[in-house]
């Protein structure tokens, strides 16, 4: 029998091909723009109908905006489109349930970069990621849900640059936004590269990762993790989203009860992994023995 994960490996490896389809595309912006559809398309396709996939802007409740998201999905029920032209859309800080930042390459520039080309100030994604989540939200409906922020994550399909290296990028930038818990919150989640792993955060407690920058005993800020998860990535990934957005909705009093159920052994994510930890403090998570071939 056929498990979820390996359909979702095998939807990996078609949208592998997709992008490698469009190196041929000279153009640097239209070819970033198609690199962004395949991501938008995969998650139409798999997310439940309540939540939309467009590209545009947030906008905070005194007006400020962001800078252009490639991805944002919004709660489709509850969200006042202030602005919408095509998948181009405008909506609340609150109504955003996640902003994703789409690279071909993930190179320390694309990542952590803030430079000047000319009169334009160009970004890394991290950048774009943390001055999204930057925005002001208003109190959720429960005064004990610390978070009300959509979830960020920076999305790549660099086929060759090694984990090691983005960890390392990831961590020296939020070593830079200083160790105050407020700061470290507009963190991005994780950073996702298709069918080879995820960079986020190492939670201890359980020996397993989660995607909260700032969860870890005693108030301590959560070490930097890669997890190198082969063809389980995609749905490792999906699997996070929908569990966050899920608990985004539940927390901002959404109108309808969100029914979705927990999906990981729906998608064939196995919990056996084993860790370590290497010399500049990332823990690495890879398969156990078990289920090495499963993440080939």
């Amino acid at each position: 029998m056929t498990s979820q994960g390996d359909l979702f490996g095998a939807i990996a490896k078609r949208m592998r091909a997709d992008f490698e389809g469009l190196r041929r595309i000279t153009h640097s912006g239209e070819r970033g723009r198609a690199v962004e559809e395949i991501l938008r398309e995969f998650l139409r396709r798999h997310l439940p109908g309540r939540y939309a996939v467009g590209t545009g802007f947030l906008v905070a409740p005194e007006g400020t905006e962001s800078r252009q998201c490639d991805i944002i999905i919004y709660d489709r029920l509850d969200t006042p489109i202030l602005l919408g032209a095509g998948d181009i859309v405008m909506v609340p800080t609150d109504c955003a349930l996640a902003v994703i930042e789409v690279k071909s390459a993930l190179s320390r520039q694309e990542l952590t970069g803030n430079e000047a080309r000319g009169k334009k100030k160009v970004k890394g994604a991290l950048h774009q990621v943390k001055s999204a989540r930057a925005l002001a939200y208003q109190t959720s409906l429960n005064k004990e849900f610390k978070d009300p922020k959509p979830l960020g994550f920076v999305f790549g399909f660099d086929p060759d640059r090694k984990m090691e290296l983005i960890a390392a990028d990831v961590k020296a930038f939020r070593e830079g936004l200083g160790r105050d818990q407020a700061t470290q919150q507009v963190m991005a989640n994780g950073v996702c590269v298709l069918d080879r792993g995820l960079v986020c955060y190492y939670d201890s407690e359980n020996s397993w990762f989660q995607v909260d920058p700032t969860f870890a005993p005693n108030s301590q800020l959560a070490q930097i993790c890669i997890v190198e998860a082969g063809r389980q990535t995609l749905a490792i990934w999906l699997y996070f989203l929908l569990e966050r957005m899920k608990i985004l909705l539940q927390n901002r009093g959404a109108s309808q009860c969100v029914l979705t159920p927990n999906m990981s052994q729906y998608f064939g994510i196995s919990k056996r992994f084993k860790s370590t930890t290497l010399s500049n403090g990332v823990v690495k998570i890879t398969p156990s023995r078990e289920d090495a071939n499963a993440t080939d």
